[in-house]
């Protein structure tokens, strides 16, 4: 059973939060959580979507110490320039 609940959890944390948007589960509840998150990607399912999803790839295993694989599963296409938004928004420049 605990394998089973365990299984079901990583499952809906991984599944998109809707059939037209990439973003997980478990990315949107990260992006309801913080404010920077919601004033640099206010639109996360939408407009913002692919920069939000860089933005996984890149900065979440790092910030929440759960490594790259998780943020890998996310398979999206980085865009390099997004680094340097994030470090300048990131240290309130």
């Amino acid at each position: 059973m605990e394998g089973s609940l365990a299984h079901n959890t990583l499952h809906w944390c991984l599944f998109p939060v809707h059939e037209n948007t990439h973003v997980p589960n478990l990315l949107y509840e990260v992006h309801k959580s913080r404010l920077d998150l919601q004033e640099a990607f206010p639109d996360p399912l939408g407009m913002n979507q692919t920069a939000f999803l860089n933005w996984a790839q890149t900065f979440l295993g790092k910030e929440y110490s759960i490594g790259d694989d998780l943020p890998n599963r996310f398979k999206i296409k980085i865009d390099p320039t997004l680094y340097s938004k994030w470090d300048s928004f990131s240290n309130g420049q």
